[in-house]
């Protein structure tokens, strides 16, 4: 805020105005009323009149100046208080807005990590099942190899007897 000053008429020659005017009013008291004493005196009180009103009007004029520089910057402050109300209350959604899409973020954490969980369950499940048919194919397989090296063995065992009963049959004819 710029700061006027202007300086005021001093005192000084004021008070110098009212000691001529004591002097005249104590000439006229000790001599007498003599019509130059009186013109003096009515001279004395019109500059001192003359400097008093120039001296209300000035401090009137830097009061108006002060009262003025005040009302702006009155209304400066107005309005700063006027936006930062308004930016206090947009940062206040925004935290908001914030707090929520933080919120939601945990809720949908909170929820992956459940279907997490449940998947690694699944996925256990299916591995163990996997293990276990796994194991019944290959005991089943090896049962079936054994198997069919015993059919194999009756295969050759009949056609080695085929062959036998046929020779038998072929020579008895």
């Amino acid at each position: 805020m710029k700061q006027f000053t202007r300086d005021l008429p001093t005192t000084h020659h004021t008070a110098n105005s009212y000691n001529q005017s004591s002097f005249a009013l104590t000439e006229l008291a000790t001599h007498g009323v003599n019509q130059k004493a009186l013109t003096k005196i009515a001279q004395l009180l019109s500059e001192i009149r003359q400097q008093l009103v120039s001296e209300k009007a000035t401090k009137t004029d830097v009061e108006d100046r002060q009262a003025a520089h005040w009302a702006e910057f009155s209304v400066h402050l107005s309005n700063e208080h006027t936006r930062l109300v308004e930016r206090k209350a947009q940062l206040e959604v925004q935290i908001q807005e914030q707090k929520d899409t933080i919120e939601d973020a945990q809720s949908w954490i909170e929820f992956h990590t459940l279907e997490l969980e449940n998947s690694e369950e699944r996925l256990a499940g299916q591995q163990a099942w996997y293990a276990v048919q796994s194991d019944i194919y290959e005991t089943q397989t090896a049962e079936r190899a054994a198997q069919n090296e015993i059919v194999d063995r009756l295969q050759e065992h009949i056609s080695e007897k085929l062959s036998t009963t046929a020779q038998f049959i072929s020579k008895r004819n």
